[in-house]
């Protein structure tokens, strides 16, 4: 009997809780969509094909790491 007497001390009218139930819905709606599209492209990468020629080209870590130093960039002098 404790839910009864919590409902008989709520003063609040059942249309003031409207907006929340929208709201709850609404981000309901809003994550179910969300975490669909994170599924539906999980999935188009499993079934993706694995090009080794993309891998080939691409920098190393080391690489990337020393292109982003300028003491390892070349250095052009300026002809006037």
């Amino acid at each position: 009997m404790i839910t009864a007497d919590i409902r008989a001390n709520d003063k609040r009218p059942a249309y003031e809780d409207r907006p929340f139930k929208r709201w709850l819905q609404g981000s309901l709606l809003l994550g179910a969509l969300l975490a669909a599209g994170l599924v539906a492209m999980g999935i188009a990468r499993l079934r993706a094909p694995q090009s080794e020629a993309v891998f080939a080209r691409t920098p190393s870590f080391q690489q990337q790491h020393d292109l982003a130093h300028l003491e390892n960039l070349p250095v052009h002098p300026l002809e006037i």
